[in-house]
This record gives structure tokens, C-alpha cells and sequence, in this order.
């Protein structure tokens, strides 16, 4: 054995044990007598299955503000959110063309926000609306849809509209 194939022979298996110990999984396998080839097998656990055992408090406490049933859409379309009976705090979205199975997410916004991390889609629930839209496929799948409550929420901002946070400020070094 020569230097360099005993050094290969090393990395690999400082390599393999690396990625034991970190959970990822690997092995070594002979591929034949004239060296060693790395055979890196993946072993990780996906984040939904870990998240399907369980919520956390926060997450359910953001799964019971998921405004379910039919929800309009802007041209014409619609969102049917189905809470899923067999797992609490998960969602079924369904609509024409798509359906996603989706859990809640902590958003720093406030937001209620949904995800299908495989399918890369995610529902954002507004006070006064809601839109589905998928990253992978970098497209809006509905937008505008309004549940009944969204409706009245909508309603209100447009009799009542928030103030300009930037009204009434004079620009720096201007006195009135």
C-alpha cells in the first residue's frame, strides 16, 4: 500500500465516522482491489416526520387561529383549509390543482403562516387576507382569498384606514 492510497484510506474513514457521529449515516465499501471508494448513504430523519409526533404549545396556539373552511380567491378561485382529524395542529389544503399538507410555523410578524416544507408551499393568513404560494415553483397559487371574518376585518380597515405612520413629520432640519 503506498502512501497516498493509505492516506485516501484515512480521510475516508475519519469521513465516515464524521458523519456517523453527526447522525447523517455512511459506510465503506471495497469496490474493488485497486482502492477503497466512499459510499455515503443519508440517514436523516425529515423535519415533518419529527414535527408530526408533537406541536409545541406555540405551534398549536397558532394552528387554533387557522381560519378554516372554503375561502374565496380573486379570480374566481378558492382554498378549501381542512384541519387534519388524525393530527392536531395540521392542515389539508385543497383547491384546483394542488393539494398540500401543511403544518403552522412561528412567524415573527405575527402572521399565521403554514408550510409543506417538501412541496415548498406556504399559506400566509392576514388579518383581512390570506394567499398560498409555492417557492419551488416561485408563482402564487391564490391570492385576495377572504374567509368571512378576513371580510369583516377588511371591511373595517376601509371605513376606518390605519394612520400614515409618516404623516405629519417634517423632514430633519425643516421647523415648521
Amino acid at each position: 500500500m503506498t502512501q497516498n492510497s493509505s492516506f485516501s484510506f484515512l480521510s475516508i474513514r475519519l469521513a465516515a465516522c464524521a458523519l456517523v457521529w453527526c447522525g447523517a449515516g455512511a459506510s465503506v465499501a471495497h469496490a474493488d482491489n485497486s482502492g477503497l471508494v466512499a459510499k455515503f448513504t443519508p440517514t436523516k430523519a425529515s423535519p415533518a416526520s419529527n414535527l408530526e409526533s408533537q406541536l409545541s404549545a406555540e405551534l398549536q396556539a397558532v394552528a387554533e387561529r387557522v381560519q378554516t373552511g372554503r375561502i374565496a380567491c380573486e379570480l374566481g378561485a378558492f382554498v378549501e383549509v381542512v384541519a387534519d382529524a388524525k393530527r392536531p395542529g395540521f392542515f389539508d389544503l385543497n383547491g384546483k390543482g394542488f393539494h398540500y399538507h401543511m403544518v403552522p410555523v412561528v412567524s415573527s410578524t405575527g402572521a399565521i403562516r403554514l408550510e409543506d416544507e417538501k412541496a415548498g408551499a406556504f399559506w400566509i393568513q392576514l388579518g383581512n387576507k390570506s394567499m398560498l404560494l409555492n417557492q419551488k415553483l416561485g408563482q402564487r397559487i391564490a391570492d385576495e382569498c377572504v374567509s368571512p371574518q378576513q371580510a369583516l376585518v377588511a371591511e373595517a380597515m376601509r371605513q376606518a384606514p390605519p394612520r400614515n405612520l409618516l404623516e405629519g413629520l417634517s423632514p430633519v432640519g425643516v421647523v415648521k
